[in-house]
């Protein structure tokens, strides 16, 4: 009986306030008639008694737009029985939150729902006493800009770069200020190899497997602390996917084709409705794009003259076809309790199909023999991977515990057909010719990640987090190199050339992490990483040995496996900031820089791997000086690294014969790395934004054989202008100059890339055309030195392309899309959001 007469009372009070709206009418900035339909906000907490902390059902919570001199009733409910209310629906704008209670005092509580990162709000538990009335704030955030600065990281908003549109995640690194993306298309961050996170987490995707129309934003982590991964020593880039934060139904349709027989396709959609949120969309990118090359070399004697020429020809496609599905559920078992699961699946093929000219001339550069290389590769790929994730908050502002269960598998196959033909100065066919050659393998790869991370703030100013992870993989890689034997009639396998390895790591980790804040505006973290590490190498070849290594190897090298960073910060005046951050870390071998057996179709130029690589060390320092002025924004960087144990390519003749270059991996003595970077971001009004950034540096590299050292420097410029008629256009320049290598030098790139977007109807479509690399100009030429030979070699990633793509979004914020009422009774009752 009691609860029915707290039921009755409640309605006859909303129902009675709901029939007297404010005077003039709902602004349309709150939802009301004519204006925005954004009703996404969420006010979320708990009702506790203040002495007890039991939780109290049935209390009346109510929600009141607070509207020139009066408020509006804008959604309200009974809690539950465990205390909780969840009040859904709301539009943009400050509210009074107010609790009723038979037998206790009104509480009441101030409230913001405003974009991006105040859209939700745990309200926390809200304390109902008879003596006391508790008044709080919420913190009001701005709109969040195209480009964030900050000591901590660098974030970069994707849907504001409009010359990625219709790409992939290559694209819209190569734009990332700091960033460059190589031939390989490989991201480095200030000239070092970088670790690719997608949403916070390591994956098993390449760059080009990831649509750049599902990135929400890139997170730039230069000097990660001791909460992340040691094997960071090129900082982080976290790719952050596209969320679904609005109630009801929402998606978007894309397609794109442009020129080298390009087209790429997306659908997402996107639902949310009480507890649930549902997401997914799927993604198709292919191309067959031409990226020409070739290779000058000039052979000398043991005096230094010259010995005969090397010249080779290569026309190069990368036919391409990639795919990838995506699906999460997050459910909301509680206020404070969140549970995400989802699946990816990735396929496709990626071919490079090459057609090489190759021509051997003497000293006086005659013709002595030519001929032709032909690769047709057949290489194809499939991953999957499954997560589990649990998110658990509190009461207490920003205390979380973080729970995550990351399992990836997939295959692949990398089998190919190299047919080539050589013939003498007088056009005749060489002995034994053509070679031919038949690749056969495959390779299966697993990966597991498990990570618990709890976060405590201790009080206002300090804060502590700790947590453990564990990341296991393996990977069984099959390579099997058979040239045609013409006196026994048959494909003979070459064991030098092939491998057949089981590759297995497993990382075990714990962290701590203290932050505080001391007088004068002084902040400070210091953490401290352990890290237990193993990688075993079984070859399943009989001549072959196994390799690996182990950290700590029977308690020794237990220094190998400690990872500490320190983090200083001053606060200056006029929005000025000064940091200071130190940290150590671990670069292992990838499995391609240890693989044994060859990984490359060029005739004369082949890569092995070296199994006995161990892993390099390396101290990372930093000074950073960020400054805002208006709407500009400055940071600064001074950094240094130093490399032990650096791993390096390595060039020499082969042993067999002398005029093919093997290229392989060696741990040289040290590499030291200093320079400054800096990043200038300035707004122009509405309608022009500009992004500078400038890095220069130099380096010094020392291993057994070799040694080298220069100067280095990188630029980039990005420019955006909004013109009338719903137009804007992009402009993105790079500079990257001449790079001292190993054993040589790489000469300049310099590209830009151009785009142009149309919206219509309100931004119910958008048309996009960009120009990637304008001038054609993006190419690495590099020249490398030995006593034996001196070579100048050039490849491309692709050439300049067209591309037109179309963006049309959907949806209807209904935040009850599976439950259907009447007309007229959605007209006379309010919609509390439950």
């Amino acid at each position: 009986m009691k609860k029915i007469l707290i039921h009755l009372t409640f309605m006859l009070f909303v129902f009675t306030a709901a029939a007297q709206p404010p005077q003039g009418g709902m602004p349309s900035t709150m939802g009301g008639g004519g204006g925005s339909k954004m009703n996404i906000g969420r006010l979320y907490g708990k009702i506790v008694d203040a002495n007890t902390k039991e939780p109290l059902a049935y209390a009346s919570v109510t929600a009141w737009a607070v509207i020139g001199t009066r408020d509006s009733l804008m959604g309200g409910m009974l809690t539950e029985d465990n205390g909780e209310f969840n009040i859904t629906g709301l539009p943009f704008g400050a509210y009074k939150v107010k609790v009723m209670f038979v037998g206790y005092k009104d509480f009441m509580k101030m409230a913001r729902v405003v974009p991006p990162s105040n859209v939700e709000q745990d309200l926390g538990d809200l304390a109902l006493a008879g003596d006391s009335k508790v008044l709080g704030t919420v913190e009001v955030t701005a709109e969040k800009a195209g480009t964030q600065l900050s000591l901590e990281k660098r974030v970069f908003n994707v849907d504001k770069n409009i010359t990625s549109t219709g790409g992939t995640a290559e694209d819209v690194l190569k734009n990332v200020p700091s960033v460059t993306v190589d031939m390989d298309g490989s991201a480095k961050l200030r000239d070092r190899g970088t670790t690719i996170y997608v949403d916070g987490k390591p994956t098993v995707m390449s760059l080009t497997q990831i649509p750049a129309d599902q990135i929400e934003s890139v997170e730039v982590i230069s000097n990660p602390s001791a909460k992340y991964e040691a094997a960071t020593s090129g900082g982080i880039l976290n790719i952050v996917l596209k969320k679904n934060r609005k109630p009801g139904y929402n998606g978007i349709v894309s397609a794109g084709a442009g020129t080298q027989g390009r087209y790429n396709g997306m659908f997402s959609l996107n639902l949310r409705e009480g507890r649930f949120n549902f997401t997914s969309f799927y993604n198709i990118n292919a191309s067959n794009n031409p990226a020409p090359g070739y290779a000058y070399r000039t052979n000398l004697n043991p005096d230094g003259s010259i010995a005969n020429y090397f010249n080779q020809y290569t026309d190069t496609k990368f036919n391409t076809n990639f795919q990838i599905g995506r699906i999460g559920v997050d459910y909301s078992i509680n206020n404070r309790n969140t549970l995400t699961l989802s699946g990816t699946k990735v396929g496709g093929k990626f071919n490079i199909n090459s057609d090489q000219d190759y021509e051997f001339l003497n000293a006086a550069k005659d013709t002595l023999e030519y001929g032709n290389r032909l690769t047709k590769p057949r290489n194809t790929f499939n991953n999957t991977t499954l997560e589990g994730q649990w998110v658990k908050t509190f009461a207490k502002k920003d205390r979380s515990l973080t729970t995550l269960f990351n399992y990836g598998w997939g295959t692949g196959s990398n089998a190919a057909q190299w047919t080539t033909t050589g013939f003498d100065a007088n056009d005749h066919a060489l002995l034994n010719y053509p070679e031919l050659v038949n690749i056969a393998g495959d390779n299966q790869n697993q990966q597991a990640v498990f990570q618990m991370d709890y976060v405590n703030p201790l009080n206002d100013s300090t804060k502590l987090e700790v947590g453990v992870r564990t990341f296991w993989s393996g990977r069984d890689q099959e390579y099997l190199f058979s040239p045609f034997d013409y006196e026994k009639n048959a494909y003979v396998q070459d064991s030098e050339f092939s491998q057949n390895n089981r590759i297995t790591e497993m990382i075990n980790a714990a962290y701590i992490n203290f932050s505080s804040r001391l007088k004068y505006q002084i902040s400070y973290q210091i953490g401290l990483r352990f890290e237990q590490s193993n990688l075993t190498g079984d070859s399943k070849l009989d001549d072959r040995p196994d390799f690996g290594y182990d950290y700590p190897n029977k308690g020794k090298d237990i220094l190998n496996t400690l990872f500490p960073s320190i983090y200083i910060a001053k606060k200056l005046p006029n929005n000025g900031e000064l940091g200071v951050n130190f940290s150590r870390k671990i670069q292992r071998p990838n499995f391609m820089q240890i693989m044994p057996g060859i990984q490359n179709n060029d005739r004369q130029n082949i890569r092995i791997g070296n199994p006995s690589l161990q892993p390099e060390f390396i101290n990372l320092a930093e000074i950073n000086y960020n400054k805002i002025f208006g709407k500009h924004n400055w940071l600064s960087t001074i950094y240094t690294s130093i490399e032990t144990n650096s791993i390096k390519p390595l060039s020499l003749p082969s042993e067999t014969d002398p005029s093919v270059l093997v290229t392989t991996f060696v741990n040289g003595q040290n590499e030291t790395l200093y320079g400054l970077d800096n990043t200038l971001k300035l707004a122009f009004g509405k309608n022009m934004d500009i992004m500078l950034n400038a890095n220069v540096f130099n380096f010094s590299v020392n291993v057994d054989t070799f040694s080298n050292t220069g100067w280095a420097g990188n630029g980039k410029v990005s420019l955006s202008y909004r013109l009338p008629a719903s137009f804007s256009v992009q402009i993105n320049g790079a500079y990257e100059g001449n790079r001292p290598q190993p054993q040589g030098d790489r000469k300049g790139i310099t590209y830009a890339d151009f785009a142009v977007k149309k919206s219509f109807f309100n931004n119910i479509a958008n048309i996009t055309f960009n120009i990637n690399d304008v001038f054609n100009t993006r190419r690495e030429v590099t020249f490398l030195e030995l006593p034996q030979y001196y070579q100048e070699s050039m490849r491309r990633r692709d050439t300049r392309f067209y591309r037109i793509s179309i963006q049309i979004p959907f949806g209807k914020p209904d935040a009850s899309i599976f439950k259907k009422r009447p007309e007229r009774q959605q007209q006379e009752q309010p919609d509390f959001g439950n």
